[in-house]
């Protein structure tokens, strides 16, 4: 139909721009770490502050290309997944401690008795990554997030818990959609384009796995 005609156009223009980005950007973070380290740069705080603003927006962007382009992948049915057996106690911990210094909350991890999976270690890490900064953007006035695992007969169970605002009812059916946003007067502050979650949901369950969410609004 034409309609299916244009989606396919828009996927195809999201997947071509976003592969179109990747050099230009991976250039410019290049070249903004080999300023950072300049010698001559070094006597120059201000200079210094300038470049690593701008070092995280080229990381803010990276990111947001490599959504794109794993949104056009989703759609196209060719996420690919290297799986291998991996102790998720210790994957998760590694998660963790890299994400750690870049928090204000402190991430405070439950473990069950040690588990075994077969994952995508690379795919896993960007699922738990993506519900742990929205755990943290979301709660702004919370001090902590807990992760926690537990086995439920042969299944492995995560969970990431924060102590924020919530989500009303009506938008939990809704918030793994495609670019879905809550536009609440409370969430303005909160910027984004509502692919995190859309892909995250279906890299689990691309696994075999669910990601459901349980909120109310506080």
């Amino acid at each position: 139909s034409e309609r299916m005609a244009l989606e396919q156009r828009k996927d195809d223009f999201i997947a071509t721009a976003s592969h179109e980005l990747k050099t230009p950007l991976t250039s410019l973070k290049v070249f903004t770490e080999v300023l950072r380290q300049s010698p001559e740069l070094q006597q120059q705080p201000k200079v210094l502050r300038y470049l690593q603003r701008m070092q995280l927006e080229i990381d803010r962007l990276t990111q947001l290309v490599y959504d794109l382009l794993d949104l056009s992948r989703i759609q196209r049915g060719q996420l690919p997944l290297r799986r291998q057996t991996t102790n998720l106690n210790q994957l998760i911990t590694e998660v963790v401690q890299s994400l750690q210094p870049t928090f204000k909350h402190q991430i405070v991890v439950q473990f069950a008795a040690p588990l075994t999976v077969s994952v995508d270690k690379h795919r896993f890490t960007q699922v738990l990554t993506n519900l742990l900064t929205n755990a943290t953007k979301y709660s702004p006035d919370a001090d902590r997030v807990v992760v926690f695992t537990k086995l439920d007969q042969d299944a492995a169970i995560i969970g990431v818990q924060d102590f924020g605002i919530g989500i009303a009812e009506q938008y939990l059916p809704l918030i793994f959609q495609r670019f879905f946003r809550v536009f609440d007067e409370r969430d303005r502050t909160f910027p984004g384009l509502g692919m995190g979650l859309f892909i995250a949901k279906n890299i689990v369950e691309k696994h075999g796995g669910q990601l459901w969410v349980e909120s109310k609004l506080h």
